[in-house]
């Protein structure tokens, strides 16, 4: 029995690492639907619903874990034991 029939809306693809985190932030709109990456290569990409990587975020490590968080704030866990938290919003970085 199927349940859900999907079809592919997009493929964001990396050349050389396995992807063992993905997560992706609601939006109102599917055309501004954002998923974020993170690899065995050491970066985060931040991702439209199209495929286009917006943004690269290097990493002394592998990630081994990424999520949006309510405010829209991404959260990484990389091997080297830390967990940082990325923002674009100007009032909540630091320095």
């Amino acid at each position: 029995m199927v349940l859900f029939l999907l079809q592919c809306l997009s493929v964001s693809a990396y050349v050389d690492s396995p992807v063992p985190s993905m997560t992706v932030v609601p939006s109102p709109s599917i055309t501004r639907l954002m998923h974020v990456t993170g690899s065995e290569d050491n970066t985060v990409r931040i991702w439209r619903a199209s495929g286009e990587c917006l943004q690269t975020i290097e990493h002394p490590g592998n990630i081994w874990a990424v999520e949006f968080l309510p405010n829209q704030d991404v959260v990484t866990a990389c091997s080297d034991a830390v967990a940082r938290i990325w923002s674009a919003a100007p009032e909540r970085q630091v320095g």
